[in-house]
């Protein structure tokens, strides 16, 4: 895909979202270390790329289903 991703799939994005929780919880006492940020980045690219597959294969589906016209040859 000539080196390029989906935002889901970007360590920056994640770790910017991350980072901003982590800022907000201190607020309410939380504290979050570097250490569990990086672990959690490592979650949920581990869990988005699938998760975004199956995503997009079930509105690949729905989408047949709902469709007005026939496949042909």
């Amino acid at each position: 895909m000539n080196g390029e991703e989906k935002w889901w799939q970007s360590r920056a994005i994640w770790g910017a979202i991350i980072a901003l929780g982590a800022f907000v919880l201190t607020w309410f006492g939380v504290s979050v270390t570097a250490e569990e940020q990086t672990t959690l980045v490592d979650l949920i690219l581990a869990v988005a790329t699938p998760l975004g597959a199956l995503v997009a294969f079930i509105l690949t589906l729905v989408g047949r289903i709902k469709a007005t016209k026939k496949i042909v040859k």
